[in-house]
């Protein structure tokens, strides 16, 4: 069970990564593999791929003399 979650950890960290464009020619290589492995983490990675740019982009950025 640990093993899984781990690797589940591992492939959303590089999904993210995707998305700033700073995954390494290794990690594209392992998402790949994971992406190869079902039909179901393709469409869990296109999901992730729709909504993490849309959720960044209504991030509001910390005010930081309110947080003072």
């Amino acid at each position: 069970m640990q093993q899984k979650l781990e690797k589940r950890y591992d492939i959303s960290r590089i999904i993210t990564k995707m998305v700033f464009d700073s995954a390494t020619d290794e990690e594209k290589a392992r998402l790949q593999a994971w992406l190869d492995e079902s039909p179901l983490h393709r469409e869990e990675y296109n999901s992730w791929m729709k909504r993490l740019p849309e959720d960044m982009e209504r991030e509001q950025p910390a005010d930081v003399r309110r947080a003072w």
